[in-house]
């Protein structure tokens, strides 16, 4: 698999768990059941997450590839996403 293949599956499949996660706490806030706005949000969270963790894949892959100056790239996007994730709790 490439660096665009890896990549968009990744993307793909973490759309799909968020989507069914929330999904089912839909069905668990219609059925009136507690903690069903947890289980959204979590939804919410993997789908807010997928892209970062596209470019930990993405990273993954050039390194394989052995691309170093597309790696470093990477490395400092996930470094200043990290930073930012970071500091928006405080």
């Amino acid at each position: 698999m490439n660096t665009y293949d890896s990549t968009a599956f990744t993307l793909k499949c973490n759309m799909l768990i968020g989507i069914a996660i929330i999904l089912v706490g839909l069905i668990a806030f219609l059925l009136d059941t507690d903690h069903c706005m947890d289980v959204i949000w979590l939804g919410i969270l993997v789908l807010i997450l997928s892209p970062f963790l596209g470019i930990v894949v993405t990273t993954i892959s050039l390194a394989i590839e052995k691309d170093t100056m597309w790696i470093t790239v990477a490395v400092i996007l996930i470094a200043v996403t990290t930073i930012g994730m970071v500091l928006s709790i405080f």
